[in-house]
């Protein structure tokens, strides 16, 4: 959906699309490795949830601290995060 929103210059919409994907990966990998479920995006970044993006956590802190990131790298990075084994 992010991709879709950010081609068609709807950058604002597609930050919020990609927000709401962070915290719903990060959900997935407190379930996964028997975490309680962050309930805010700020926890999902947190340990020891944070543990669990790997290489993408400090991409996905600062996309979440300046609103004014390019949300392309940010959409990629998820992409490959939610189809990693």
């Amino acid at each position: 959906m992010a991709r879709v929103l950010g081609n068609t210059g709807f950058a604002e919409e597609a930050r919020a699309a990609l927000l709401e994907t962070m915290l719903e990966l990060g959900q997935a990998l407190a379930v996964e490795y028997r975490l309680p479920e962050p309930p805010k995006l700020d926890d999902a970044l947190q340990p020891p949830v944070s543990h669990g993006w790997g290489e993408a956590l400090p991409m996905l802190r600062g996309y979440l601290q300046e609103a004014a990131a390019d949300w392309k790298p940010v959409a990629e990075r998820l992409a490959m995060l939610a189809v990693a084994p």
